[in-house]
């Protein structure tokens, strides 16, 4: 009888852990997008940075959403940069990161995701890269073709920015503490669900950069934990002409701090843009 009992107690401990395990990947399929777009559901960061020689500008993405980006023009003869900001971030988050660059004469164009930082629409992958080619159309509109655009993509930012890249050859493409994928970043956060499965939004740069024809920066902060460095050392290795620069004791706040934005600056200078 007590073998029996233990027996019992041990299949309805093993259901139950089961059971359970169903319900959080249930749950974490069903609100991966709070996950992945966090300044979407939970807020953006709160900065107020100067908007001095920024223009507002409204743009029609293609289902429709009436979007926006910020555009400050460049000084004569420079690149202007596409910017993509990260995913607890908005356009004004991605002032701080251009700053300096911007001071060096550099133009800038940052596009709001939907959803965030009070845009109209829900994000997913699909509408993100809509949003993005709102903004690119916006910029051939208006005289700024491939042969004058880098285009920077910041954590979430730098699938978007693959994905521009892909589309439109820029002159160059810069991926600031990116992922090789979401799934990927998600299989080791939670490396006891079956992340690959489950993951809607894939973001699949490592399928992407080899595809890629410019010349390409990756950094990333040896600090970082959002998105863990090896995601960069894994893009580099399918993209191995790729430069790589990786910060000592950076976290993933990496594209606000004075030496990564040196750093671009000086590699743009090298790259004659």
């Amino acid at each position: 009888m007590a073998l029996a009992g233990l027996k019992r107690i041990a299949i309805r401990t093993l259901i139950a852990a089961v059971l359970i395990y169903v319900a959080i990947v249930g749950l974490l399929y069903t609100f991966q997008r709070r996950l992945i777009y966090p300044g979407w559901y939970f807020g953006t960061a709160a900065v107020n940075p100067d908007r001095t020689g920024y223009r507002d500008v409204a743009i029609t993405t293609s289902d429709g959403l009436r979007g926006r980006l910020l555009y400050h023009p460049p000084q004569q003869g420079k690149p202007v940069i596409l910017f993509f900001h990260g995913n607890g971030d908005s356009v004004l988050g991605s002032i701080v990161a251009m700053r300096s660059l911007v001071a060096a004469g550099y133009g800038a164009v940052l596009p709001e995701f939907r959803g965030f930082n009070g845009a109209p629409g829900i994000p997913d992958e699909q509408g993100l890269y809509r949003d993005a080619r709102a903004a690119r159309a916006w910029m051939t509109a208006n005289g700024i073709g491939a042969d004058r655009i880098v285009i920077i993509g910041y954590s979430l930012g730098t699938g978007v920015a693959a994905q521009m890249a892909l589309e439109h050859a820029p002159r160059a493409l810069i991926l600031v503490a990116p992922y090789a994928s979401v799934a990927h970043v998600a299989a080791a956060r939670f490396w006891w669900l079956p992340a690959d499965l489950l993951v809607s939004e894939r973001f699949d740069t490592a399928a992407k950069i080899g595809r890629i024809a410019c010349p390409i920066l990756l950094l990333h902060g040896t600090a970082d934990t959002t998105i863990p460095p090896e995601n960069s050392a894994s893009l580099k290795a399918l993209r191995p002409n790729a430069d790589r620069v990786v910060f000592p004791r950076v976290g993933h706040e990496v594209v606000f701090s004075q030496p990564a934005q040196a750093l671009i600056a000086r590699w743009l200078n090298a790259h004659s843009l």
